[in-house]
């Protein structure tokens, strides 16, 4: 892992506490993200959480006969599949990188983990 990773870019990140932030930066990894990637689909198991520094995801309801809705955006200020702290570890919806960037992405296990240690997390 890096020495220095961008947490400030991305504001959930740099609120967190610093027991909190040395925790999730030993399982923080530096993702690219390509337009038009789906990074989760609907009712699928969730691999990763991703804190976007860039760019921006649209979360989609997809339906039954395959269109899809845009119910959310998601950039710097947040945070996308984080739900699978409280909830179970399926995706709602679509993923889907609107516009390019970078995030930073965690494993859904360790997520999890810290969720559950961490009230303030």
């Amino acid at each position: 892992m890096p020495d220095f990773l961008p947490i400030g870019e991305n504001r959930l990140l740099k609120r967190l506490r610093d027991d909190d932030r040395s925790v999730v930066l030993q399982h923080l990894k530096s993702f690219n993200m390509v337009q038009g990637a789906v990074l989760h689909r609907p009712m699928q198991e969730v691999d990763y959480v991703y804190f976007p520094l860039s760019g921006m995801i649209s979360l989609l309801a997809v339906m039954k006969t395959g269109d899809q809705i845009e119910t959310a955006i998601v950039g710097r200020e947040g945070v996308v599949g984080g739900s699978i702290g409280s909830f179970n570890s399926l995706s709602f919806g679509q993923a889907t990188v609107q516009l390019p960037g970078t995030a930073l992405r965690m494993a859904a296990e360790p997520f999890q983990e810290l969720f559950h240690a961490s009230p303030r997390f």
